[in-house]
């Protein structure tokens, strides 16, 4: 393939490559579709989805300061345009060079002043420099120019609850819910302020009033009944999700921890082992056996379980040192699953989305 190709037809033929290459992520790993966009990248240089696409899995594989040379690659090829300025300054967020995002965001809002990217990777710089009121200010300029983007909505809930705003905080955690929107994280969060405050019961009948038929609406009341501690609830939602005919992994995955939780250990047994052996699937697998033997009592096959879990998602081992050497092996148990939970949750973000 030649250079010719960037400027005829030859770039419907980089965009078929470039999505066998996002299967091969999925099947693979981010590895292995780190070697064919750069084996593309040398076919035809000057590429620019090849080095965006580059840039976004050197960083799910934490290849920090790679991923910065590719992104700024990016930059160059486009110079007047501000997502290759947002994802450099992603990528040098990642990298720890916050003087570096902030100018590369800086530079994106002059060439696109509504760009909300922009807007949210500078407010999460801010959150880390602790400037609070400059952070919320941006979430809110985001929020006006699109209502309905999740992240902001999610960046001003963390910003009030940090400024102790907690009144603040849950309403707009229930604006965002009962809107529909919401990731796990604030789904989660919100079950836990509306049981802090004793309005959980509340909480779970307004989201039952909204329940339809659709699978956001059915995921979405389970994962409340889950995260309320409500296991039967969750059980009988998530099923309907989990024997749809479009029902997805995940959707497997969901049905087998509420299970767990609700102490049908033998059918999550049956679930685990009928779940695809995908690559991505083997850590979950892990996670979930060694869940079985928490609530079985088995300390010890969790803790390996939970080791297999981190090992195959790549992960660190927890510090067992924390909790003192004397620690009873359940407390280290409970510390390997807290862990590998944490860790599982952060490997499956990086494959999804790095920014």
């Amino acid at each position: 393939m030649s250079r010719d190709a960037l400027t005829d037809d030859g770039m419907s033929t980089i965009r078929q490559r470039l999505g066998e290459i996002r299967e091969m992520e999925r099947s693979k790993g981010a590895e292995a579709a780190e070697k064919a966009l750069i084996a593309l990248i040398r076919e035809v240089p000057d590429n620019r989805p090849a080095y965006t696409a580059l840039s976004r899995v050197l960083m799910k594989q934490k290849k920090f300061d790679y991923a910065v040379r590719a992104a700024e690659k990016v930059v160059r090829l486009a110079p007047m345009e501000a997502e290759p300025l947002v994802l450099a300054g992603f990528a040098r967020l990642r990298n720890e060079d916050r003087e570096g995002a902030a100018v590369a965001f800086a530079d994106a809002l002059g060439l696109d002043g509504a760009n909300t990217r922009a807007m949210m990777g500078a407010a999460l710089l801010k959150m880390s420099e602790d400037s609070h009121e400059d952070a919320l200010e941006l979430c809110e300029r985001a929020v006006a120019l699109d209502p309905d983007l999740e992240r902001a909505h999610e960046l001003i809930v963390r910003i009030n609850l940090k400024q102790g705003r907690k009144d603040d905080a849950l309403a707009e955690l229930r604006d965002l819910v009962e809107a529909g929107g919401g990731s796990s994280r604030a789904l989660r969060l919100y079950a836990r302020l509306m049981r802090d405050e004793g309005r959980l019961d509340e909480a779970l009948k307004a989201a039952a009033s909204r329940l339809g038929e659709d699978r956001k609406s059915l995921k979405r009341f389970s994962q409340l009944a889950a995260f309320s501690g409500q296991a039967d609830l969750a059980v009988d939602e998530y099923r309907k999700l989990a024997e749809a005919t479009d029902a997805k992994p995940a959707d497997k995955v969901r049905l087998i921890a509420a299970l767990i939780r609700s102490g049908a250990l033998d059918e999550a047994r049956t679930g685990i082992s009928a779940l695809p052996d995908a690559r991505v699937l083997k850590p979950l697998k892990h996670k979930l056996s060694g869940d079985i033997a928490m609530a079985e009592g088995q300390h010890t096959a969790a803790i390996a379980l939970y080791r297999k879990a981190c090992k195959a998602a790549n992960a660190q081992e927890p510090d067992a040192d924390a909790i003192g050497a004397d620690a009873p092996e359940e407390d280290l148990a409970k510390l390997w699953q807290k862990h590998s939970a944490q860790a599982l949750r952060v490997a499956l973000r990086a494959r999804r989305s790095p920014g």
